[in-house]
């Protein structure tokens, strides 16, 4: 189990090597974890609404935000 929001989590990726793991949170937030050890790796703060969706590319060297508010991140 991965612990590291106290609001909702909106959606999840897994980079293509499935060693890290994704999540967005209703708080604006993305977590990156080690999904061995559920370490959080980085959070990624500054949006202006809550991810609805991700996904990595697949050479995992970019990872595409959507956002709530009809936004995309990369």
């Amino acid at each position: 189990m991965l612990k590291g929001y106290l609001n909702r989590v909106t959606t999840i990726a897994f980079l293509p090597d499935s060693k890290t793991l994704a999540s967005a949170s209703h708080n604006k937030t993305v977590k990156l974890w080690d999904a061995r050890s559920g370490a959080i790796l980085q959070t990624l703060k500054g949006y202006l609404d809550f991810v609805a969706t991700m996904a990595f590319s697949p050479d995992s060297k970019t990872l595409a935000l959507a956002l709530i508010n009809k936004t995309i991140k990369l």
